[in-house]
C-alpha cells in the first residue's frame, strides 16, 4: 500500500513454502532516495502487468541502493522472475544495472538489506543459505550483472550469520505473521 501498488490482475498462486532465493537485478534505474525507488517499482508492476500481461510484479523483494527493502509481490506467493524455476524461489531484485556498460555499484546498506532479507527467510522457513543463487545460475543470462554476482558467497554467507541490525529488523512485522500467531489458538500448532 505505500508505493501504491496495483492489485493484482488476476489471483496469485499460493506458494506457502520457500526453499530458495534467487538474486535479479533490474537492468534499470539506479535509484538514489526512496521516492525514486517507490516511483521504479510502480514502473516495474506496470510494465510486468501491462507490457508482459503478468499477474503482478514479477518479484517479491525490490531493494535500493539506499537499502530500503520494497515489499512487493507477496512472499507466500508464487513468483514469476525466473522462468520454469518459481516454486518455492523468492525473487530478490537490486533496482539498477550491475553489468556493463553501465556497472552500477553494489553498496553496503544494499547488501545488508539483502543479508537481512536472507536471515529472516532462513528463519522463518528454515532455508539453507546455500540455496541463494543469482538468475543466470538457471539460464543464459547476465542478470544480477558482473557487479553482483561475485557477492553471492558473502551473501550465503551472510543469510545464516546474526547481526545487531536483524535484531532491530526482526522487531518489524514483516508479513502479518506475528499478528496472525497471537490471533490464532495457543494449541494450534505451526
Amino acid at each position: 500500500a505505500e508505493w501504491r501498488a496495483q492489485p493484482p490482475t488476476n489471483p496469485l498462486s499460493p506458494d506457502p513454502l520457500p526453499w530458495r532465493v534467487t538474486l535479479h537485478h533490474t537492468d534499470g534505474r539506479y535509484t538514489m532516495s526512496l521516492a525514486e525507488s517507490l516511483e521504479e517499482t510502480r514502473f516495474i508492476q506496470d510494465f510486468h502487468q501491462n507490457g508482459r500481461k503478468w499477474s503482478d510484479i514479477a518479484y517479491h523483494y525490490v531493494v535500493d541502493a539506499a537499502g530500503n527493502i520494497i515489499e512487493a509481490r507477496p512472499l507466500e506467493t508464487l513468483g514469476a522472475h525466473t522462468l520454469n524455476n518459481n516454486e518455492g524461489n523468492v525473487g530478490i531484485v537490486l533496482l539498477g544495472r550491475y553489468h556493463a556498460p553501465r556497472n552500477d555499484q553494489t553498496t553496503a546498506p544494499q547488501l545488508a538489506a539483502v543479508a537481512t532479507l536472507g536471515r529472516f527467510l532462513v528463519k522463518r522457513f528454515g532455508l539453507e543459505p546455500a540455496s541463494l543463487k543469482g538468475h543466470r545460475d538457471y539460464k543464459q543470462t547476465d542478470c544480477p550483472g558482473d557487479l553482483a554476482y561475485p557477492k553471492l558467497p558473502e551473501l550465503r554467507a551472510a543469510f545464516g550469520v546474526p547481526s545487531k541490525r536483524l535484531a532491530t529488523v526482526e522487531a518489524v512485522d514483516w508479513d502479518g505473521q506475528r499478528a496472525r500467531n497471537s490471533a490464532a489458538s495457543p494449541s494450534a500448532t505451526r
